[in-house]
């Protein structure tokens, strides 16, 4: 099994990484915990001057995690974290020109990239809301897919659901 070094925190809790599998431990940095993963679950690995990332990728080829750990010249701007990614995610398209973009707002299988529902499209990008990592639901397009995922996936923005 293989092991690595994951950025914390941890989205949405340790306990939801440990229950997909992932064992984690602590390190003598307080910033990263070492992770060992599932039997056959393999990590892509990068990074430059700005951060370090690991992608996790699970026996089917899915991506179910990401992490990024952010180097102290850096963190100004942007955090270091590790985040479940979930199976069905609403998200915008970009088309065009930049600054002629058109947005189409979609349901979205991150398992095989397939579109499950399209809303429709915008001239003007729904803003995201960081910290829940998803698209604003006060956008008509937006509240449209996620009433879509919630008839069709119930519990869809559970990280741990739909995987298998």
């Amino acid at each position: 099994m293989e092991k690595i070094l994951l950025a914390k925190p941890f989205y949405p809790s340790v306990d939801a990484f440990m229950e997909i599998g992932i064992k984690l431990e602590k390190t003598d940095n307080f910033e990263l915990m070492s992770a060992t993963l599932p039997k056959n679950w393999r990590v892509e690995e990068g990074g430059d001057w700005i951060a370090n990332t690991v992608k996790i990728f699970d026996e089917k080829g899915r991506r179910r995690a990401y992490s990024l750990h952010v180097a102290p010249s850096r963190r100004h701007a942007i955090s270091s974290s590790t985040l479940l990614d979930r199976r069905y995610v609403v998200m915008s398209k970009a088309e065009g020109e930049l600054g002629q973009q058109i947005f189409e707002v979609v349901l979205v299988d991150t398992s095989d990239g397939t579109v499950l529902f399209s809303a429709g499209k915008t001239k003007h990008e729904p803003w995201h809301d960081a910290k829940k990592r998803k698209l604003h639901s006060e956008h008509e397009l937006v509240k449209m897919c996620e009433d879509f995922a919630t008839e069709n996936f119930p519990d869809w923005e559970n990280c741990l659901s739909y995987w298998d």
